[in-house]
């Protein structure tokens, strides 16, 4: 790798300003860099003061849902509870709704240690159950009709759908991806809508791609189109060390006596791209899904400031990095054994890292301080992120398990992983996914009960826990209604 970082760097020119003014935050930081802790520093911050808000939270949600068992069940009653903590946010409530309300007294929140008792599916096996969401349903953003045909015609003008090939452009089309950007994101502006139907859309066509045998089965098409949306990332983001570090298990798949070819011809094609400036990021001779993407992050990253496109360039690379230890694996017969170790990789695998990346987005179109690096690192910050992307993935799984697991064989998948470690049967497997699921929503209100922002970036933070609890309410609302997992397309209706 110091070949391919001096050949980068050799490059002139930035792209973006780094923004390097280290801001208070009442957590304790680090900075991290090259797999070595800098320095540590301890700021003042009372942990009393967030636990005790959260015991009140908690205490909230108990007297409330009494009240609502005391509702009829056919009702539409909404309760909603105020989030007691300083981030500044129009959505700091929680609520019960319709249906849910009447469930409602056996969801109370609980600590991140606690097992909720969830009723287990008993018509059939299939069965995925609904859950009691704590959040306001927002329902379908009105644009996404129009949107959702906007980001597939966008595609093809970069020729993705013959990249797909016709069987593959036709499922992924029924399966109307830009659809789940309609179930989280309101509110927001028109152009940065269409932008997040076209960027989903994007994820799900390169999931489709190397998901087909013919693609997987052959290590070296995934590698190649892998490596090309890495020469994207880092023509914008190449000062960051930890993006050519993390392409070192990319280059160690390829065989020996191609390595350094391959290794040779991507830093010679990276230097001679960032040395010509944005005329050699457009020169690049790309593969359609790797060219989208190129269009994508010029909108995105001559936008934001560094520290968001960095930010965005690790969500990505996490999600394709993935891809490539998938295909290994099934190439090798050698899968995750145990959920514990399965878990770090689906927080990545499942692709909403990015997803909630995009609200630097819409924290830019509100004027607001975009939150520094320094900031977003603190601990609590990071692991509500990380459990928003788990719930997800769990809810991912449960819905799939039918068609990816029976159907297609696909291991990938934690009720598969949970049957095989426990010996257990379909239905205790589900059982412990939704137990799994609602424990990830104790843990991201644990972490945002005990956030404390310095006041310029409240809001922005707001932003993030907003776009957070929509994610965890609506992405599990597209796996019901989208054909992509169901039968039917319930759109459609």
């Amino acid at each position: 790798m110091i070949g391919l970082v001096s050949s980068i760097y050799g490059g002139s020119g930035d792209h973006g300003i780094c923004i390097g003014s280290i801001l208070s935050i009442s957590c304790d930081l680090f900075v991290c860099g090259l797999g070595k802790v800098f320095f540590t520093r301890s700021l003042p911050f009372t942990y009393a003061m967030a636990a005790k808000a959260h015991r009140s939270f908690s205490k909230l949600m108990s007297v409330n849902s009494r009240f609502l068992s005391r509702k009829s069940e056919g009702q539409n009653v909404a309760v909603k509870v105020p989030m007691q903590n300083n981030v500044a946010s129009k959505d700091r409530v929680v609520a019960f709704y319709g249906r849910a309300a009447s469930q409602a007294r056996s969801h109370q929140i609980q600590s991140a240690a606690s097992s909720p008792q969830l009723p287990v599916p008993q018509k059939e096996e299939n069965q995925v159950p609904d859950f009691t969401h704590l959040y306001e349903d927002r329902g379908l953003n009105p644009l996404i009709a129009e949107f959702n045909e906007k980001a597939h015609d966008w595609l093809v003008t970069h020729d993705v759908h013959t990249q797909m090939g016709p069987e593959g452009w036709k499922e992924f089309k029924s399966g109307r991806t830009p659809y789940l950007v309609g179930e989280v994101y309101h509110d927001v502006d028109r152009k940065d809508f269409l932008w997040c139907a076209k960027f989903i859309a994007w994820i799900s066509c390169l999931d489709d791609f190397c998901d087909k045998l013919e693609i997987w089965s052959d290590m070296n098409k995934t590698i190649g189109l892998i490596l090309e949306t890495q020469k994207v990332i880092l023509w914008f983001c190449s000062e960051d060390p930890r993006l050519l570090r993390n392409l070192e298990m990319v280059f160690d798949c390829i065989p020996t006596d191609q390595r350094d070819d391959v290794f040779s011809a991507f830093a010679d094609s990276l230097a001679y791209a960032r040395t010509s400036s944005r005329a050699g990021l457009m020169s690049l001779d790309l593969q359609p899904l790797a060219s989208a993407l190129r269009e994508l992050l010029i909108e995105y990253c001559e936008r934001l400031p560094y520290d968001c496109n960095v930010r965005m360039a690790q969500y990505i690379q996490n999600y394709a990095l993935t891809i490539v230890t998938e295909t290994k694996s099934r190439l090798s017969a050698e899968y995750h054994t145990s959920v514990a170790e399965f878990t770090d990789f689906r927080t990545r695998s499942i692709g909403v890292q990015p997803l909630i990346g995009l609200t630097d987005l819409f924290i830019d179109s509100r004027r607001w301080p975009q939150i520094p690096k320094d900031v977003f690192v603190d601990t609590n910050v990071q692991a509500l992120v990380d459990a928003s992307c788990r719930a997800v993935a769990w809810d991912n799984d449960m819905s799939s398990f039918s068609k990816e697991v029976q159907e297609r064989g696909d291991r990938f998948n934690v009720i598969f992983i949970i049957m095989e470690e426990c010996g257990c049967s379909q239905i205790e497997a589900m059982n412990r996914a939704k137990e799994m699921f609602q424990n990830e929503i104790n843990e991201f209100e644990t972490r945002v009960a005990n956030l404390k922002v310095e006041p310029q970036y409240q809001n922005a933070v707001a932003e993030y826990v907003r776009i957070c609890r929509l994610i965890i309410l609506g992405i599990p609302r597209w796996h019901r209604k989208s054909q992509r997992y169901q039968k039917e397309d319930h759109y459609l209706r």
